[in-house]
């Protein structure tokens, strides 16, 4: 096995690659859109409360590779000394792999969806717990003061937004048919979520009970024909977003909490934003592995890679 390479650049002053000669975003610094949706073998990148730790997914390609144990699953990097963990691997043959996770307030637990189920664990590796078990439900957030979780469920009568407590109990539905990527305010008095008007997805904002439905931004002004993952920052000031357009593959966006400057940084997606907000971590889509950014697209560097350690691994 070969041993873990963690890429940690220091951040050198400049900016990505800007759209065009005559950049139309003053202030950041874009990237010109990937064609497609590139391979990864990252997804879900996100920092600790205290900012010390980063978890993301590695999902590899483990077919063909020797027998012994295998590294797909969720870890969580120690910043302080370059170490890593897994705290839910070995899953060679499940699909999905764990996903769409996210930490407690606390930093104390990670709550994420597999197999199409809610489940937490401690960022220990202990305490693996399961908190819904039926349908199929995706996209837990949990909420500011950790007392609840909010999921999306995508299919059938239930599909919409549910909300439960952190330990299982009093799961009701909240939001309708296509609210879906649920975020919780920083206050934790409102939520923002993709909903559809007509043929195209909007990020639209409700309070925590499903009622003071308003339209944010509508993807059709931008010809979005998908957004997923939102993210609010922790000041309640910015939303990141990942939309894709005809053609093109996802692209990291961030725009003012209000729906005003939506501006589109990196060719990526699973954005998230470090703890005091200025950085974003993300998958890139371009060069395998997840980067980091300044909030305004700048300085865009390797992170965390080249965690494909199994021989024959791809």
């Amino acid at each position: 096995m070969r041993r873990l390479v963690l890429v940690l650049l220091v951040l050198v002053a400049g900016c990505g690659r800007v759209l065009n000669r005559n950049n139309p975003y003053p202030g950041y610094c874009t990237e010109d859109p990937g064609s497609v949706w590139e391979i990864s073998h990252y997804t879900d990148g996100a920092f600790s409360p205290d900012g010390n730790k980063v978890a993301f997914v590695y999902t590899g390609n483990p077919y063909g590779n020797p027998s012994g144990p295998d590294t797909i699953g969720l870890y969580i990097y120690e910043l302080s000394d370059g170490s890593f963990r897994g705290i839910f691997t070995g899953y060679l043959y499940t699909f999905p792999v764990p996903h769409d996770f996210d930490f407690s307030p606390d930093g104390e637990w990670i709550v994420f969806s597999w197999g199409k189920q809610i489940w937490k664990v401690k960022v220990n590796g202990d305490s693996l717990t399961q908190l819904t078990f039926s349908g199929e439900n995706f996209y837990p957030r949990w909420s500011p003061d950790g007392r609840k979780t909010v999921f999306h469920v995508p299919l059938g009568d239930s599909a919409g937004i549910w909300m439960i407590n952190s330990d299982g109990s009093g799961k009701h539905k909240i939001g309708q048919w296509g609210w879906n990527y649920p975020d919780w305010s920083p206050d934790g008095g409102h939520l923002i979520f993709v909903d559809w008007e007509g043929n195209h997805p909007v990020i639209a904002y409700a309070d925590t009970s499903g009622e003071g439905y308003r339209i944010l931004l509508d993807g059709g002004d931008l010809d979005i024909i998908q957004i997923e993952v939102l993210n609010y920052s922790p000041d309640g000031s910015k939303i990141l977003f990942v939309a894709q357009r005809p053609g093109e593959g996802p692209m990291v966006w961030v725009m003012d909490a209000d729906g005003s400057n939506p501006v589109p940084l990196a060719a990526g997606s699973a954005a998230n934003w470090s703890p005091r907000g200025e950085k974003i971590i993300y998958t890139s889509r371009k060069v395998d592995g997840i980067w980091i950014m300044d909030k305004n697209g700048c300085n865009k560097a390797p992170f965390i890679g080249d965690f494909n350690f199994l021989k024959g691994g791809d």
